[in-house]
């Protein structure tokens, strides 16, 4: 199944923008029970045939019928790929027609949901859910949905959609939410696969990704719903130990290419911390945009075709992460909201050339439980439109000034 979709990833002509991925290792498929167990059992058929009862004749039709739609159904998982991956360069430097389409970061946390549905106006204090139980992930689940299924909420302004877990083994209007986002609405779908931060030591200045326990278990399944890559978050507190934050990035590209492995494309979220002296933040990104470097250098040389996304928190210099975006094994800079309101998020977003919004927050600004559903679809497309705009300015300036 993977090896279908790395055939889907074959390099485009020089003309076009980067060399598409060929997903590295991807894992070969089984057998098929269904296959010849020798080489006799391929032989040409005789050239006379015994009489066959009707029975048994059915009984071939069918098991060939089978094996033709087993054979079919990567060829279609790969075409899926292909198509969403060509939706994911979409305004991306070089591209003919500049897009503002960004990614919706849909993938709170258990940890962070309680806050998320707080200010959606649902407490549990109300009795609307109890923290940490399957009602909370229903109420955050029947938010994402009205989201969703929103008549702004659609392909040609959002590239793609970044899930929780849950949100992934879940419906949307009766549809796996996978297949819904991308059959009904276009939009490409993401899977978050982290499980939390590491504790800072005693010298604190970054928190590193938990263990992620059966880690391909959950990278075949994402593959089975149709995800077309994933994300994982980890997060830099200050500039203290630059040595921490190069071992924190290297811990991201190693996970990452654990995901590429699979088929799937990676998003590094190395997050900087917006609570500190500018003077910090900024010696942080810097520190932070250096390892990156070095990192997709590494990757470059063990395979030109690898490709990852990054997710960066909105810098204080612009264009801060320029080197990144221009880099042949990047294949989207993204930058999430991290606190930020919309309209300070928007203005960040829009000094940093090539770089698209994958906000959080920031989008969902001003969603209310108690809206009434047209209230509600008409602040929503406020949002997406300020959301785009910023990502338009963005790409059209990198497009401006980059070949």
């Amino acid at each position: 199944m993977h090896t279908q979709r790395r055939e889907a990833m074959q390099k485009k002509t020089d003309g076009e923008i980067r060399s598409t991925t060929a997903m590295a290792g991807a894992r070969k498929r089984k057998p098929s029970a269904l296959a010849p167990a020798s080489a006799s059992a391929a032989r040409a058929p005789p050239r006379f045939f015994p009489r066959v009862p009707a029975s048994s004749l059915l009984f071939v039709v069918l098991v060939l019928a089978i094996v033709r739609m087993g054979a079919a159904a990567p060829i279609s998982e790969a075409s899926n790929f292909r198509a969403m991956h060509d939706k994911i360069l979409q305004g991306a430097k070089k591209e003919k027609t500049v897009s503002g389409a960004f990614l919706a970061a849909l993938d709170q946390s258990g940890g962070s949901t309680p806050k998320a549905l707080e200010s959606y106006g649902l407490s549990p204090d109300e009795g609307n859910y109890e923290v940490g139980s399957e009602s909370m992930f229903d109420a955050v689940h029947q938010m994402r949905t009205r989201i969703m299924v929103s008549p702004s909420f659609r392909g040609d302004s959002i590239l793609g959609a970044i899930l929780f877990e849950d949100t992934m083994d879940r419906t949307v209007d009766g549809v796996p939410t996978c297949e819904y986002l991308w059959e009904t609405k276009g939009i490409v779908p993401f899977l978050k696969i982290d499980k939390g931060l590491e504790d800072p030591d005693e010298r604190g200045s970054v928190q590193m990704l938990k263990p992620i326990p059966d880690l391909e278990a959950l990278l075949e399944r994402a593959v089975s719903k149709g995800v077309y890559g994933t994300k994982a978050r980890s997060l830099i507190l200050d500039p203290n130990h630059p040595e921490q934050i190069d071992a924190l990035v290297k811990q991201q590209f190693d996970l990452a290419r654990r995901v590429l492995e699979a088929g799937l494309v990676p998003i590094v979220e190395p997050e900087v911390h917006i609570h500190q002296t500018k003077a910090d933040k900024c010696a942080c990104e810097e520190i932070l945009c250096g390892a990156l470097l070095r990192e997709l250098g590494d990757l470059l040389a063990e395979d030109k075709d690898h490709r990852v996304m990054i997710k960066i928190t909105l810098p204080e210099t612009p264009d801060q992460y320029k080197d990144c975006v221009d880099h042949p094994c990047c294949l989207r800079v993204v930058a999430l909201s991290g606190g930020y309101d919309q309209a300070n998020a928007n203005a960040r977003l829009s000094q940093n050339r090539g770089v698209i919004a994958s906000f959080s927050r920031a989008l969902s600004e001003g969603l209310s439980h108690g809206m009434t559903n047209d209230e509600f679809d008409n602040r929503l497309s406020e949002s997406i439109a300020s959301i785009y705009g910023a990502s338009s300015s963005s790409s059209s300036s990198s497009s401006s000034t980059v070949e």
